[in-house]
């Protein structure tokens, strides 16, 4: 475990190259979940997820959904998030 703690200000898990696929070629496995567990075994502590559009936000959150169970996430935690999320989204 690192003895530093971070932020991560800006993760966009929606982007298609930490799934391998470069100019719309795949050149590695998807590797997403070994990329989220280095974060937080390196200090990560916190993540501010940025999507450009709305599919990429559920895209987004569903990979955060699939990861809590094994990396200490709370669900309530998430839940909520993508309330507050989707009640911001329907006021604009």
């Amino acid at each position: 475990m690192a003895s530093k703690k971070f932020i991560d200000i800006g993760a966009n898990f929606s982007d298609p190259v930490f799934k391998g696929l470069y100019r719309g070629k795949q050149k590695h496995v998807n590797d997403m979940a070994d990329i989220f567990k280095r974060g937080l075994d390196q200090g990560v502590k916190g993540l501010l997820v940025t999507s450009g559009m709305y599919s990429e936000a559920v895209e987004n959150i569903e990979f955060i959904k699939s990861m809590s169970s094994k990396d200490k996430l709370t669900q309530e935690n998430i839940d909520m998030d993508m309330d507050e999320t989707n009640q911001k989204i329907q006021q604009n």
